[in-house]
């Protein structure tokens, strides 16, 4: 055996654990926010979530420049020194207390935008976040380039439980919009303290500790937050839009239907991040690379595309049964998200390559006209609700997908389309179950007068029945095998 395939045989292993572990915590974490989400909505008005909503849009960007992609650089340097890492903490913490000061100084005019004076003191509450996240990203980031992804996933769990319980105490109590501003703060300070103890570490603030080793991080943060800030805004605009133009109730319907949405790519594709970039970054040095590029592609097709349509299939009545009553608009706007949500997940690997390559500003390149074209685009269709706001997302997804499929891989030298083949019938599946569950909606509309339960049951049993029907195709069939082998994603084939 070569050194080559001893070394690609060891990433293998290491990367499926990684993955493996990963997952599981996201799924708790994805469990305890949809209980949150279920509980906080049946307890608290759609007008006390949209004021809530409004305020995360306008000072969440704080959290965007509080890292000043900082941790992504630091994630994919090959070494760090200590004074290197007490450096970036102490450059963190001093961004998150600046940002701090600028948001409590300026809330007046958050206010003034929406024309709401709770919304002054709401923000004034909630901007020590700042400072606490600051805090938290180089314990974070030492405890992933440590490669211990169960602390990670304990860090995400346990902040978000401490959150669930405090927040659902204060909304039974009938304490209204604080048991928001309570879930924030303790999510924060929980992941701050878990983090100290999950990294083993403790900055040391000596003389050691000077900018200037930190230059090259902060030239490539940059170009990677200045992207992070376009996506922000490009989603972010929606509820500030909303929230001018409609009111507080429109933004909550909105919001509680684009937390659902993204919920589950968050927890999936955006933690795998933190797996997937060091390993593309040892795997690039090998001949494998187009290779992992297509299992890579497999993985995101089985746990993010198939899923979204079927999500998409079965929206309304699903978001009826966790959200309860009187959230069928949430519905609407989840299953016009869930399809834009097919081209962001498929998109997560052209971010990862990117970034491994320490492609930056192409990233940015790539990503620019679909974000200002979304961007610009809700201030048009404000107007006409949540739905059309939705559908602007989702065709902004569709353009920055297409754009580093048909432009970016190719300024990389990278063949995109044996990559796209990998996981293709999979997809054609969910594409099927969705067109034939929309039919039967158009065609048989009393069928869908029943229950909740017995609406997705119909769907759920219509995408079996495409996929068995889609097995009896020997490439479909071949294909159906690797992602029963889904748990090897990293492994060689024989």
């Amino acid at each position: 055996m070569t050194y080559e395939s001893q070394g690609a045989k060891s990433h293998s292993l290491s990367s499926r654990r990684a993955v493996a572990v990963t997952l599981v915590g996201q799924i708790l974490r994805f469990s305890i926010q949809m209980v949150a989400l279920a509980a906080l909505s049946r307890l608290l008005e759609p007008a006390d979530i949209g004021l809530m909503a409004m305020v995360l849009a306008v000072i969440n960007v704080g959290s965007v420049l509080g890292d000043f992609g900082l941790s992504l650089s630091a994630l994919r340097a090959s070494t760090l020194t200590e004074s290197q890492k007490s450096t970036l903490f102490v450059a963190n913490a001093s961004i998150g207390l600046v940002v701090t000061g600028l948001v409590w100084f300026f809330a007046p005019v958050i206010g003034t935008l929406f024309s709401d004076p709770r919304i002054v003191e709401t923000v004034r509450w909630i901007c020590p976040i700042f400072f606490l996240n600051g805090c938290t990203v180089q314990f974070r980031v030492e405890t992933n380039r440590s490669l211990r992804f169960g602390r990670l996933a304990t860090i995400d769990v346990g902040a978000q439980s401490l959150a669930l319980v405090g927040s659902v105490a204060l909304a039974v109590l009938g304490w209204g919009i604080t048991a928001l501003i309570a879930q924030q703060l303790l999510l924060s300070v929980g992941a701050l303290f878990i983090s100290i103890w999950a990294a083993k570490w403790i900055p040391r603030f000596s003389r050691d500790i000077s900018f200037h080793q930190i230059r090259g991080f902060v030239a490539v943060g940059g170009a990677t937050t200045f992207t992070q800030a376009l996506n922000y805004a490009s989603v972010n605009m929606a509820p500030i839009a909303l929230g001018r133009i409609a009111g507080a109730t429109s933004v909550g319907f909105f919001s509680r239907g684009y937390q659902l949405f993204a919920l589950p790519i968050q927890q999936l594709a955006a933690p795998l991040t933190k797996v997937m970039l060091p390993i593309l970054v040892r795997e690039s040095e090998y001949d494998s690379f187009s290779t992992r590029l297509g299992e890579v592609q497999r993985m995101l097709t089985v746990l993010l595309v198939v899923p979204m349509m079927l999500f998409a299939s079965m929206a309304v009545p699903l978001v009826s049964i966790i959200l309860g009553q009187g959230w069928e608009t949430a519905g609407e706007v989840v299953g016009i998200l869930a399809l834009g949500g097919i081209f962001q997940g498929m998109g997560y690997l052209y971010y990862w390559i990117y970034l491994s390559k320490g492609r930056a500003k192409l990233l940015l390149i790539s990503e620019l006209w679909g974000r200002l074209g979304g961007i610009v685009a809700v201030w048009f269709v404000a107007d006409f609700g949540p739905l059309a706001v939705a559908w602007v997302l989702a065709v902004s997804n569709f353009i920055i997908w297409a754009t580093s499929t048909f432009w970016g891989m190719r300024q990389l030298g990278i063949a995109v389309m044996p990559v796209l083949r990998s996981g293709w019938w999979a997809t054609v599946g969910g594409v099927v179950t969705f067109l034939l569950s929309k039919a039967a909606y158009v065609a048989m509309p009393a069928l869908f007068e029943v229950q909740p339960v017995m609406q997705i049951s119909f769907v759920f049993i219509l995408f079996v029945m495409v996929f068995l029907a889609l097995a009896l195709i020997p490439s479909a069939r071949s294909e159906f095998r690797h992602i029963f082998k889904i748990a090897g994603i990293g492994r060689k084939e024989p």
